[in-house]
């Protein structure tokens, strides 16, 4: 009797344990607080499936976002534990990691990571995770910086700019800049982001199915963007005074070899024809090509836009 009431005991309370904690088996990872299936390698692939050619393009990377509750620091690492609604996870983030400030896509270190502060963990889709409570992830490849008022988002848009679920259309300016998460230099255009995972900021949005916005920044997660010495990777340049007004700026010139002087109600930047370094508020900051003189008309590369759209918020 007593071992038939032990073993029924022990059946329930494998099966409560099984209720409670996450299974994070093949192609399961989390993203939000709730598992996400991505498919292994090798099962359910495009090649396995009969309508190939139709096969939407893929996430490779899943986002997870909290408030830091907790940092410390190790050998080579530091620990960082993310809190929200739907629980939490704690990642292991090695020096070097990738951080970047949503409001104006800046790089910044992991050292300016606090407590409080709004974070998004970029992770591989097939990287490992532990089964514990939280999770405990130490494939991180990225940490993006959340502020109010900028709405950030992880997708993949098709060849019409709209992401999956059909919720938001991009519409891209051509001073918009694009980026990837692996730092390369090259020029990206719109038709590069066409079928890849993208992590996009934006401020406001139209109330039409999908919304529409014009982005502050898009930043290509999937994909290798490896330079093409074929490619035509020339820096693209726009004009300085119709990029700075068409952002609610005025500009004062007095002359080309001196200090350009563009400013709004809260901030003020100053750029010099010549030099990729411009002062924003005070502070340096490098531009992707130095300022330059085209027929009488001073041009710089354009993401200048993303210091411009940082002042608006």
């Amino acid at each position: 009797m007593k071992k038939k009431l032990l073993s029924s005991l022990l059946i329930v309370a494998v099966l409560t344990a099984a209720s409670v904690l996450p299974s994070y088996a093949d192609g399961v990872t989390v993203t939000n607080g709730e598992a996400v299936t991505v498919a292994p390698d090798g099962a359910n692939s495009a090649e396995d499936s009969p309508d190939k050619d139709n096969i939407p393009a893929q996430a490779e990377y899943v986002a997870f976002e909290g408030k830091v509750s907790d940092i410390t620091d190790s050998d080579g690492y530091k620990r960082i534990s993310l809190e929200n609604e739907n629980g939490g996870i704690v990642g292991n983030i090695k020096q070097g990691t990738t951080v970047i400030d949503s409001k104006d896509m800046s790089y910044k270190k992991t050292s300016d990571i606090a407590s409080g502060d709004r974070l998004m963990f970029i992770i591989p889709g097939n990287s490992p995770m532990t089964a514990s409570l939280p999770p405990i992830s130490s494939s991180v490849r990225a940490i993006i910086i959340e502020h109010d008022g900028i709405n950030v988002k992880t997708a993949v848009f098709d060849e019409n700019m709209t992401d999956s679920e059909n919720t938001l259309k991009l519409n891209i300016a051509d001073s918009t800049p694009i980026t990837h998460i692996d730092g390369s230099k090259v020029r990206f255009t719109k038709d590069d982001i066409k079928n890849k995972q993208c992590l996009v900021t934006y401020t406001v949005s139209t109330r039409s199915i999908p919304a529409q916005t014009t982005p502050l920044s898009v930043m290509i997660l999937s994909g290798d963007m490896s330079v093409d010495p074929t490619v035509d990777v020339t820096v693209k340049k726009t004009g300085l005074r119709e990029l700075a007004e068409s952002h609610g700026y005025t500009v004062e010139w007095s002359a080309n070899d001196k200090p350009v002087v563009i400013k709004n109600k809260s901030s003020e930047i100053t750029v010099v024809c010549g030099s990729d370094i411009i002062t924003v508020d005070g502070k340096e900051e490098k531009l992707e090509s130095a300022v330059s003189l085209e027929e009488s008309k001073m041009m710089v590369s354009a993401d200048i836009a993303v210091f411009l759209n940082a002042s608006l918020k």
